[in-house]
């Protein structure tokens, strides 16, 4: 099992060299390996990354992300040089997007929703005018 430790090292020297810390990763990467050498695994595989970056469970959306995506780097840069390694997805399921990114108006997502309803809410908008931000403030511009 020392190939995933030695790995590991050459993983966190590689990205500290490019001036990342990764101590939280570190200590993360770790603790995976230590998941797969308890189950016997000698490569990442997406089921054996899944089932531990869902512990512990009922962990928060934002903590299961953070886990997924530390093992998925790391996956990332040991399938360069194992091609029986498997990359996990990014997002792996629905429920793991977290809802202050889901309601942030500055997603690009969400800017469209985001203006009209600013329009809307004063009545004197000019609804022809294409900029959204001189609609919603038109007492200025109602000279022009």
């Amino acid at each position: 099992m020392t190939g995933l430790r030695d790995a590991l090292a050459g993983y966190l020297d590689l990205r500290r060299g490019l001036g990342f810390k990764l101590i939280r990763d570190e200590k993360l990467l770790d603790q995976f390996i230590t998941y797969l050498e308890e189950r016997g695994a000698g490569t990442v595989t997406i089921d054996h990354a899944l089932s531990w970056a869902t512990l512990p469970v009922g962990g928060s959306s934002g903590w299961l992300r953070m886990r997924i995506t530390v093992v998925r780097g790391f996956a990332a840069y040991l399938a360069t040089f194992d091609p029986a390694t498997e990359v996990p997805p990014g997002q792996p399921a629905a429920g793991w997007d977290t809802p202050r990114g889901a309601l942030s108006v500055f997603h690009r997502r969400h800017r469209g929703a985001a203006r009209p309803s600013r329009a809307a809410a004063n009545p004197a908008a000019r609804h022809d005018d294409p900029d959204p931000d001189r609609a919603a403030d038109s007492d200025r511009y109602a000279d022009r």
